[in-house]
């Protein structure tokens, strides 16, 4: 008798990783969970972690990672299609798709945030990021971002002696607060300020 068996652990070795459904976006785009998930996956890899420009080039890895079997990866990749999730277009004669206005208009502020925290990275990125998602209602991308670099500015610019840490980004973002509306802040220690008047860079808190 074989007494031979396989673990679970081992058996999902190589699956990773955790999806959030946006269940309100999922129904709005008439996409079953399995079709938000695997748009999610390229959405991830190919945008935000900016691995390829090519969905094709990610499918032999997809279905590793999600755990599914290539038929099934093959038919919800068929039926994004048709849906109208991606869109094809021509490269060097093969055709590649990608992204369609119809999916990347309930995610345009997930590129828009990354951007903005490399800048201003303070505390829970999660909160930050649901806050700048309800502050770009009342602000546009581009002043908000100068805004926080403004904010933090004059903060980079103070001797060790006595300087504040920045609020945690969340919180600056608030939409109820609008900190991006407060007087900016003036130190009377000026000799560092003038010899440190470059623009921030974003190294005032460094991820450990």
């Amino acid at each position: 008798m074989n007494n031979k068996f396989t673990s679970s652990k081992n058996m999902y070795a190589g699956i990773h990783g955790s999806s959030t459904v946006n269940h309100r976006i999922r129904a709005m785009l008439g996409l079953t969970i399995d079709e938000y998930v695997v748009m999610q996956y390229f959405y991830k890899h190919i945008t935000l972690n900016k691995q390829t420009t090519k969905i094709e080039c990610i499918k032999e890895n997809c279905w590793k990672d999600l755990g599914m079997r290539i038929d099934e990866l093959q038919k919800i990749y068929f039926n994004l299609r048709d849906k109208e999730m991606l869109c094809k277009s021509i490269d060097n004669g093969a055709e590649v798709f990608f992204f369609s206005d119809k999916w990347l208009h309930h995610f345009q502020t997930d590129l828009e945030f990354e951007e903005f925290w490399k800048i201003y990275h303070v505390g829970n990125k999660q909160d930050a990021k649901m806050n700048y998602q309800k502050a770009r209602k009342e602000i546009s991308k581009e002043l908000l971002l100068k805004k926080a670099i403004e904010y933090l500015n004059p903060l980079t610019a103070l001797t060790d002696d006595w300087k504040p840490s920045p609020m945690h980004t969340c919180r600056w973002l608030n939409p109820t607060k609008k900190h991006w509306e407060d007087a900016p802040f003036i130190s009377t220690n000026t000799t560092k300020q003038n010899q440190n008047s470059e623009e921030y860079d974003g190294s005032f808190y460094k991820k450990k």
